[in-house]
């Protein structure tokens, strides 16, 4: 048996090499097939650190190309909406289902594009699609959780990695897009953080350059597309500073408490996550005292039993394995059809 990915955003490897790993272990041989793009995420600007993954995990690269002269019948994954169009173009055989694997909170608008054109839409929890109404396509989502979350990380690996001291206190900036930049006052953030003798690392997007001013003791852009940089980073930090991103469903997968200052023009993603003893929530109007104040309170206080619960009601537990329930899934539905 063999698997298909479609690679159209680099930023889809932490999601894929979970579920080509846990593929390896049953004999599933898996493809992707890559296709550019005009953005950052661009595969082909990572065309050395795609094929060295590829040795190193034994599957095959393609171009996406190369799909259209085939006559494939192996289910096929994509990101999201991305390449849905050029991929249903080159699909010959009904045997190739197509699975969709969400992306952080896009598939609360986006599901509306692809939900009639795929075959399942693998969600990240119920009780998401039950929060955001999501039940159009009720009889194609899958509950497996997200493959992302399988990738064991480690300390010290993570440390020498990002050159990265074992014996600091590390907060982890998630900064803002530059967007919304003018909506809070960094360095009044940072000053807290240096008072308590924080180690301050800096994480952004291609698309959002840090200010000279604000790039902490280390600043990272997408150094690392698997694991991915940010989640390894908060992987070794003690808190996280967020300004409204998705990063909370890492946070509590990982047990991070996080501070977050929501200044984004939109509704809050994932919010019911930040109703626990791990959140503290600020807008870009703030008291600093009760900034300082969270910051104590939540770097000192054994948080774990919030954490389990926030998991228990929304999304799964730890030890939860989402690639296997995937490929099992799989393994199981090719079976029936054969």
């Amino acid at each position: 048996m063999e698997i298909d990915f479609y690679l159209g955003e680099v930023t889809a490897m932490r999601y894929y090499m979970p579920l080509i790993i846990e593929g390896n272990k049953r004999n599933i041989k898996s493809n992707i097939f890559v296709q550019s793009n005009m953005k950052y995420t661009n595969p082909h600007s990572y065309s050395e650190f795609l094929t060295d993954l590829s040795i190193k995990h034994d599957f095959k690269l393609w171009k996406f190309e190369d799909m259209s002269k085939m006559n494939r019948k192996n289910p096929i994954f994509s990101s999201e909406n991305t390449g849905l169009n050029e991929i249903k173009s080159v699909i010959k055989s009904k045997k190739q289902k197509i699975f969709i694997l969400t992306y952080s909170g896009d598939f609360i608008e986006a599901n509306k594009i692809y939900r009639d054109k795929v075959d399942y839409i693998l969600m990240i929890s119920k009780y998401f699609v039950d929060y955001y109404n999501i039940h159009e396509s009720t009889a194609k989502n899958l509950f497996f959780g997200s493959p992302k979350f399988d990738t064991k990380l480690d300390d010290e690996e993570i440390l020498k990695k990002y050159n990265l001291e074992s014996d600091k206190k590390r907060a982890l900036v998630v900064y803002p897009r530059n967007r919304d930049l003018h909506k809070i006052d960094l360095g009044e953030i940072y000053s807290i953080l240096k008072k308590h003798d924080f180690e301050i690392v800096v994480k952004t997007r291609g698309k959002d350059p840090i200010h000279p001013g604000y790039r902490g003791d280390h600043y990272f852009g997408d150094f690392s597309w698997y694991p991915h940089t940010t989640i390894e980073l908060m992987k070794v930090s003690d808190i996280v500073i967020n300004f409204g991103s998705g990063a909370i469903k890492e946070c509590v997968m990982l047990d991070i408490p996080i501070i977050d200052f929501y200044i984004k023009p939109f509704r809050k993603l994932f919010a019911p996550l930040y109703d626990y003893g791990y959140a503290a929530n600020f807008t870009g109007e703030y008291n600093l005292l009760d900034v300082e104040n969270s910051l104590l309170r939540l770097t000192e206080k054994d948080l774990s039993d919030e954490f389990k619960l926030a998991r228990k009601n929304h999304l799964y537990e730890k030890d939860y394995n989402s690639s296997k329930n995937i490929l099992d899934f799989i393994e199981k539905l090719y079976d029936e059809k054969e």
